[in-house]
């Protein structure tokens, strides 16, 4: 075989590998990948990226990779895909469900019938105001803290008064 076949067969063989993150830069999005014996310089992980949202997903160490060099160069490597292994499995086999699971155990599964938050965490939602418009169940203890609470527009929080005070053992009025 003439050397300029061999270069050719060679690079072609190494334009696609396989490798396992081996080091992270969370700060500047990077990675160093090992394939065999090799060891990448700093690559940039790929992102989630669209019209109306950007997802930050660090990668874990070890996540296995798959590479594509430019040329069969792998000074040129860029990550095209990652893959679950043994040691990362995937959170879900069920072909109908969404989910992500994070290493504390929170769970966010979405399917056709629900969407469920399952975590051993406080959750916490901030916003201006909100509006939940289903029946609501509370399993638990409930604190209202705020300056007002009302209910059908009627003030019922701890500035309420009612009419129809008794002494003894009569009941009050409804709420002023």
């Amino acid at each position: 075989m003439n050397y300029e076949l061999a270069q050719a067969l060679a690079r072609i063989d190494g334009l696609i590998r396989i490798g396992t993150v081996a080091e992270i830069d969370n700060a500047k999005r990077q990675v160093r990948v090992k394939s065999a014996e090799l060891l990448s310089d700093w690559i940039p992980w790929p992102a989630t990226i669209s019209h109306n949202f950007r997802i930050w997903i660090p990668p874990r160490k070890k996540t296995q990779v798959l590479l594509v060099c430019p040329s069969g160069d792998f000074a040129q490597a860029m990550i095209a895909q990652a893959f679950y292994t043994d040691d990362l499995n995937s959170p879900s086999t069920d072909e109908n469900t969404d989910m992500i699971e994070f290493n504390d155990g929170t769970v966010i599964k979405k399917d056709s019938e629900k969407l469920t938050i399952d975590s051993p965490c406080h959750i916490e939602i901030t916003a201006p105001d909100a509006t939940l418009n289903t029946d609501t169940t509370i399993n638990g203890n409930l604190a209202v803290n705020g300056s007002s609470l009302t209910h059908n527009g009627t003030n019922c929080g701890d500035t309420h008064t009612h009419s129809g005070i008794a002494s003894g053992p009569a009941s009050t009025g409804v709420p002023n």
